[in-house]
């Protein structure tokens, strides 16, 4: 089993874009052709690797926002926003 994503007991979970390119991979030759030649060198793999990217991205976005009502984690604006939330003045 994959391991999980996401938000989880432990905290936030980013997928890596290593984990990305493997499940586009897998979709593409389940869904498309079990032949079907998602190799680096060709189209199709320049493209999930262009797109596994971006969602790459997309993840590290998402853990961002995971740890802005963190104090301990949170960064620059996002701990100012935080301390506007709780009432704590800038030093």
């Amino acid at each position: 089993m994959p391991a999980p994503y996401g938000v989880t007991p432990e905290g936030f979970n980013r997928k890596p874009v290593s984990a990305i390119i493997a499940d586009s991979e897998a979709q593409q030759l389940a869904n498309i052709d079990p032949n079907f030649d998602v190799s680096i060198d060709q189209v199709p793999g320049q493209m999930t690797g262009i797109f596994s990217n971006e969602l790459g991205i997309a993840w590290e976005v998402l853990e961002i926002c995971y740890h802005a009502f963190d104090p301990d984690a949170a960064e620059d604006y996002l701990l100012e926003s935080l301390g506007k939330l709780t009432g704590t003045p800038r030093r």
